[in-house]
């Protein structure tokens, strides 16, 4: 009988060593988006997955010091760039005109500053000049944003660009007479109005408002999402994470299309379950139709009304309006094969509108491939007053360290949709938290998540707009697993996504968070009139003297 022994030996030998080194290998990462594309499965381009380390003493050795803040260690070009960013807030802050210097001889003093740096010449126009004037005043006002304890401040980059939170708060001085409009961009962290059906309550209750907004015809998360009782027939999606059926020229807000010929349908039916409320005034339906086309409506289900168009290269919208509205059902009469439908609208005439626009499996990166015709169409007739982006859930890996790429993918987003939509203000939301088991068994937050937060405040820093740290927020609950593990829970236990007990937990803090901006905002604004109308009445008076 043959002896295997020593053989045994030597394999036992190879594979320790074989294993051995592969625990030197640092923790690997592939763009596994890619390569479901290539077999033709649906997934974001930018999706990753981690490769988790071998560690064949992982139950008995202990991790020194050295190694946990190894994966933690973050691109040093990003760290100076926040820091520079939070030193600039800082020097704005200090830079105190007395009050007896009129506005202009401030601004003229700025200039100076400015123009010593720069080496060029600035010439304002009078908007920006207006600007100045606002923020040179601005920093006489020393009073800062007063929050309650732990509610986590927004944090304003706004610098001369009028691109950040304060377009919304000047908006809601005319919440009573028009809508105020919020777009909210996200991955599946909101599908199914989770989170922002609670943001979109707790906000319509503090400045009025009706309706949902903006439907799409027949998303995926039609039958999950309970804010709107939402049916329809007849309809085939397009979107981009399917390549094979979608053309990208005709994607919509969220990234999809839907297409359908006479006897497609959608109806929306307003319910107050889970932060719904029972009735809207306008009803409104959006597509594109080179020919004819006829489409009818049946409001209330009994009112019909149609509405005719004789072709058109642009985005046609057709609204109704009735102030008792609780149900809508919109169907196509009439088109020609190539016409391309986006969704309907269920909203108020006033007071608070927020549009849920969740793209799941996204990184965000591709709402910049949305044609920017389509957008300024959308915004002819729908206009953003503010637009969230909240995204990442996709991108965060374990130990992802650089994210300088997708940063400057995010930040083409935004000057993406500011070109179509001029109006509005940007709110930069971080990714939540995910947590993984560590080499030492436990549960905590991916480094990578940590880090990828950091590159998105800097896409905030760079496009000049406001941020709000959204992981910060769900690490005051514990993080994912805790709220996990609550009970009641308040997340999946895939420890990445909240449930809607945990996205009214998180409504509620960012509601916080711009309930206290908007009166830091209101304080401000008043220290500005009264100041100006100092320096006008000092202006007038022949015997001042100026400094």
């Amino acid at each position: 009988m043959k002896n295997f022994l020593p053989r045994t030996f030597w394999a036992t030998f190879l594979l320790v060593i074989a294993l051995f080194a592969l625990h030197h290998l640092p923790p690997l990462g592939f763009k596994s988006g890619m390569v479901k594309t290539w077999f033709g499965l649906p997934a974001d381009p930018d999706e990753i997955t981690d490769m988790r380390r071998v560690d064949l003493l992982a139950d008995i050795r202990v991790k020194s010091q050295t190694e946990e803040t190894e994966d933690d260690a973050i691109d040093p070009e990003l760290v100076e760039s926040l820091k520079k960013a939070e030193e600039m807030k800082a020097l704005a802050e200090q830079m105190v005109f007395p009050d007896s210097v009129p506005v202009d001889s401030a601004i003229n003093a700025l200039a100076i500053q400015v123009d010593t740096v720069s080496g060029d010449t600035i010439r304002l126009d009078s908007a920006q000049i207006m600007r100045r004037k606002t923020r040179i005043v601005e920093s006489m006002f020393k009073d800062t944003v007063q929050v309650p304890h732990g509610v986590i401040e927004i944090e304003d980059f706004d610098d001369f660009s009028n691109m950040g939170i304060d377009r919304f708060y000047e908006a809601l001085a005319h919440v009573k007479d028009r809508p105020v409009r919020i777009g909210f961009f996200g991955d599946s962290f909101i599908e199914g109005d989770i989170f922002t059906g609670s943001l979109r309550s707790l906000l319509q209750k503090q400045w009025g408002g009706k309706g949902v907004g903006y439907v799409e015809i027949a998303p995926e998360t039609a039958g999950f999402r309970t804010t709107v009782k939402h049916r329809h027939k007849g309809w085939s999606m397009h979107q981009s994470m399917k390549k094979k059926s979608f053309v990208s020229k005709k994607q919509g807000l969220a990234c999809h299309y839907f297409t359908g010929g006479a006897g497609a349908w959608v109806e929306g039916t307003a319910t107050k379950l889970l932060f719904g409320n029972n009735n809207f005034d306008n009803t409104s339906f959006f597509y594109y139709c080179k020919g004819p086309s006829s489409i009818r409506l049946v409001a209330n289900a009994k009112d019909t009304v149609r509405f005719n168009n004789g072709g058109a290269d642009s985005l046609i919208s057709f609204s109704y309006a009735n102030d008792s509205l609780f149900k809508a059902h919109w169907m196509v009469s009439k088109c020609d094969s190539n016409a391309v439908f986006y969704g309907m609208a269920m909203d108020g005439k006033n007071g608070i509108i927020l549009d849920n626009l969740s793209m799941r499996g996204h990184s965000g990166s591709q709402i910049s491939s949305i044609p920017l015709s389509y957008l300024k169409d959308m915004h002819k007739v729908r206009d953003y007053d503010l637009i969230v982006i909240q995204f990442g859930l996709n991108v965060a890996s374990k130990f992802g360290k650089d994210f300088s790429a997708y940063q400057k993918s995010m930040e083409k987003v935004v000057r993406h949709l500011h070109e179509a939509y001029p109006n509005a203000g940007f709110l930069i939301l971080s990714v939540g938290d995910r947590a993984y088991r560590n080499e030492s068994g436990e549960m905590s937050t991916m480094p990578g998540v940590n880090n990828l937060s950091l590159y998105q405040k800097n896409v905030a820093v760079q496009c000049k707009v406001s941020y709000w740290n959204m992981l910060e927020a769900m690490k005051q609950e514990g993080g994912v697993y805790s709220m996990a593990k609550s009970s009641p829970s308040l997340a999946n236990m895939d420890y990445t996504h909240i449930n809607f007990r945990g996205g009214s937990v998180m409504a509620q803090k960012l509601f916080d968070a711009l309930k206290a901006g908007k009166e830091h905002y209101d304080r401000k604004l008043n220290f500005v009139k009264s100041h100006e109308a100092k320096t006008d009445n000092s202006v007038s008076d022949d015997s001042a003297v100026l400094p």
